[in-house]
């Protein structure tokens, strides 16, 4: 990744309006092209391992947009000082499939990382299911030496109760009262301008590849 990219990014933050975003539109459009060529090398990097992120898909199947939506925000900046990318079986479309997730924000607020952020109801029931009849096997996933080396545990809200239909004193309570089933490592500038990057995401991903793998063997059962 170049580092105007984060440069443009950086700048962004500080002048987050339209008619600054209009003058250096060329910026933007040459800071998005690099994003596009890091995450496409990503792409094929995680295909590598996982069959699921076909040949096929591409950085512009991914790649969130950069405007916001301030319709019911209080924010109403335009835009997001961030990229993001969500590399999974129908890219950035595939909310309710386990994936693996690319963010770019400098000043150290990069993340690689992935799963399944809050799904529905319906999808979040199957999970819990899942947990429910085999925890032991999450468990056995997210307490692994190399997953918390790399993420720490996972990253998100839980509920405050036990959720219904499953009782507070399940063995596996903790992890059914999650809201979200995703974990996360922050990624430094330095690592982000590095050309190794697609590599570096990719043995990330490598490592949270079998949660998705759990996450997905949930949500698509029958």
């Amino acid at each position: 990744m170049q580092k105007a990219t984060l440069d443009f990014l950086k700048k962004l933050k500080r002048n987050n309006n339209r008619d600054w975003f209009g003058d250096h539109r060329a910026e933007y459009d040459a800071a998005l092209a690099d994003l596009h060529e890091t995450v496409d090398q990503i792409i094929v990097a995680t295909a590598r391992f996982d069959s699921s992120i076909k040949k096929s898909l591409k950085a512009k199947d991914c790649v969130f947009r950069i405007y916001r939506d301030v319709r019911f925000s209080k924010e109403k900046s335009p835009y997001k000082p961030h990229f993001g990318a969500l590399i999974g079986p129908e890219g950035r479309k595939g909310m309710l499939r386990a994936g693996y997730y690319f963010h770019v924000e400098p000043g150290g607020r990069s993340m690689l990382g992935g799963g399944l952020h809050q799904p529905p109801g319906p999808t979040i029931q199957k999970i819990r299911e899942a947990i429910s009849r085999n925890g032991q096997a999450m468990r056995k996933i997210i307490e692994e030496k190399k997953f918390r080396d790399t993420f720490g545990e996972l990253d998100g809200e839980s509920l405050k109760s036990a959720p219904r239909g499953f009782s507070a004193d399940h063995p596996e309570i903790e992890l059914l009262r999650l809201k979200s089933f995703t974990a996360i490592q922050k990624v430094p500038d330095e690592v982000m301008l590095d050309p190794k990057l697609p590599d570096r995401a990719a043995t990330v991903f490598r490592v949270l590849f079998p949660l998705n793998v759990f996450l997905d063997r949930a949500v698509l059962a029958k």
